[in-house]
């Protein structure tokens, strides 16, 4: 995304996160864009409730947040109002994962970019799970606990500090690609999203082999307005509890709907890529 980012500089741009949270990320994100010398106009988080500790006063003089559950509801903004959507650990979360992307491609100008993150079950350490029967990191077969059918027993202990954040939807990189071309984008590139050092090593399996990120763009031909403003994706499913965060990320992908091409930082780690 370093080549689009570098192309916002003429003008402000306006960035929407879809499910911010604290807004640690967002700030990140923004924080990156100012180091390209990107300024930003309009500044926009959504999620279901504002989380305590949130970081909101750290965002730019102007930033509004709206609370909202999103589900069965289009996204109460105007079409093509926004250069940059993102989308982080959401869609686990969402009934009606169709109905969030052809939101956010209503919402996403032509020249604009959408970055989403999901759990990667098809991640190499879920691979060697299933061949032990155990329990993939992401799923969640409990409301109290994430541990549940997690192999090796040892394991438990390190995933014991993380509560359910209620995922209902599991992604492979092929899975997340196709339900973005069937909700109007096309796929440009993936990217891993990892918080474990020997994850790197899983882009050499290509983008079905681990943590990833598509890149996808919009097409210019505008969604008629029915199928844009048709039942909207949720937040309503519960989100993930502070200190999930981590959890989630360790096997996650990266997608970028957009108008254009590139890859967006989600956080202090990834912010090189710029």
């Amino acid at each position: 995304m370093r080549f689009w980012v570098r192309g916002q500089r003429a003008a402000p741009i306006n960035v929407l996160d879809i499910g911010c949270g604290k807004g640690l990320s967002l700030r990140d994100l923004l924080a990156a864009l100012a180091q390209q010398q990107v300024s930003v106009r309009r500044v926009v988080g959504m999620d279901l409730l504002q989380s305590p500790g949130h970081v909101f006063n750290e965002l730019p003089p102007g930033f509004e947040f709206m609370e909202i559950n999103v589900d069965g509801r289009p996204l109460p903004l105007p079409d093509g109002s926004f250069d940059l959507v993102v989308c982080n650990h959401v869609l686990e979360h969402v009934f009606e994962t169709e109905n969030l992307l052809r939101e956010i491609r209503r919402v996403l100008r032509l020249t604009g970019r959408a970055v989403l993150s999901v759990p990667n079950i098809a991640a190499w350490i879920n691979r060697l799970l299933f061949l032990m029967a155990g329990t993939p990191l992401g799923i969640e077969v409990g409301t109290e606990s994430v541990t549940y059918g997690f192999w090796p027993r040892l394991g438990q202990a390190r995933l014991a500090r993380f509560t359910p954040a209620g995922h209902i939807r599991s992604f492979t990189p092929r899975a997340l690609a196709d339900l973005c071309r069937a909700c109007g984008f096309s796929v440009e590139g993936w990217w891993n999203q990892s918080e474990w050092p020997w994850f790197p090593l899983t882009r050499l399996g290509g983008p079905q082999h681990g943590d990833s990120a598509v890149p996808a763009r919009r097409p210019a031909i505008q969604p008629t307005r029915s199928s844009a403003c048709g039942h909207a994706g949720s937040l309503g499913a519960p989100r993930r509890k502070p200190g999930m965060a981590g959890y989630a990320a360790s096997d996650g992908m990266e997608h970028a709907l957009r108008a254009g091409s590139a890859e967006i930082p989600m956080n202090r780690k990834t912010a090189s890529r710029f």
